[in-house]
């Protein structure tokens, strides 16, 4: 239930920007969010999952400017109070995340088109609408990267992103070095990466 459910008083203070006002907002909404940010986030049925922030430090940064994105002024007074706001939050931390992600080479691909990640993320947090179509258009856009990979990097691709294989037994698996798998690796987090850019 939002915070601001029957109490226009503190939408009226949290509009005007009153210190009190955020600070209850920020406190009713912070450790929700502040758990996505740390876990990272599933899209069911698509071959991205966003892992969560890279250490403690980041994921602080990445809460700060959640919630200075949404206490901007603007985004206060265009907020009526009628709407849900956690969903709105979480809408400006998965983006946040998302973007960090990419341009830190740190999205998971995948070579099949509908694998489902799951992180152990509550139901509730599933993406709105708008959303979803955004990250099946990124979806799309990773599974056409993948088709472009050779088989034996398609099959690296396979073992050690979807089926989240250590190095050691990718190595194993296809018979070559783990020296030879650390750079497939690094070839195709940075593939992902230039392909993104470009479509």
């Amino acid at each position: 239930m939002t915070v601001f459910v029957r109490r226009r008083e503190l939408l009226d203070a949290f509009r005007r920007g009153e210190r009190s006002a955020l600070t209850e907002v920020y406190n009713h909404y912070v450790d929700r969010i502040a758990l996505v940010l740390r876990r990272g986030f599933r899209l069911d049925a698509t071959s991205i999952a966003i892992p969560g922030a890279s250490d403690s430090e980041r994921e602080r940064e990445l809460l700060h400017q959640t919630f200075v994105n949404a206490f901007s002024e603007k985004a206060r007074l265009t907020y009526d109070g009628l709407k849900p706001y956690q969903p709105y939050l979480l809408r400006i931390a998965k983006n946040l995340l998302l973007d960090d992600g990419r341009r830190m080479g740190r999205v998971i691909l995948s070579a099949t088109p509908h694998l489902e990640y799951d992180h152990g993320e509550p139901e509730d947090l599933a993406l709105p609408p708008d959303e979803e179509l955004s990250f099946r258009q990124l979806r799309a856009t990773t599974f056409d990267y993948c088709q472009t990979l050779e088989p034996t990097l398609q099959q690296f691709v396979k073992l050690r992103f979807e089926d989240s294989q250590s190095q050691q037994i990718v190595a194993e698996t296809l018979k070559v070095s783990r020296r030879t798998v650390r750079a497939w690796e690094e070839e195709v987090v940075e593939g992902l990466r230039r392909y993104l850019e470009k479509n």
